[in-house]
């Protein structure tokens, strides 16, 4: 059969205290997805080139926790798998939607609704 993915949930969390940023990745599919790949995650800022990034192994398990030291910038966002390193997805991404309307087809044309 086809492959599966392996679908991350991110969740990021800055301590107040010393600007230290945790980086909870989880792996919501680890039982069942295509071998253990390794990738990294950035952590971007609100100003163009605020980046760091953070390695990232699932072979280290389905929960992985990255402890990062002040980053020395506000952590405003995250981009999974920047350096296209392993087929990695957001488990929002993977819900099964079908990717086509019931009926559509390549080799037809589409209907003409016009009058």
């Amino acid at each position: 059969g086809a492959p599966i993915w392996p679908a991350v949930d991110l969740a990021v969390d800055v301590d107040g205290g010393d600007g230290t940023v945790t980086l909870t990745v989880t792996h919501q599919n680890a039982a069942t997805s295509a071998g253990p790949c390794a990738f990294h995650v950035a952590l971007t800022g609100a100003v163009a080139g605020e980046e760091v990034l953070v390695p990232i192994d699932l072979a280290d398990g389905p929960t992985i926790v990255a402890t990062v030291p002040d980053p020395g910038f506000i952590v405003t966002g995250t981009t999974l798998d920047p350096l296209a390193e392993c087929l990695v997805f957001p488990a929002a991404a993977l819900t099964g939607a079908p990717r086509h309307a019931p009926g559509w087809s390549p080799w037809r044309a589409p209907a003409d609704d016009a009058p």
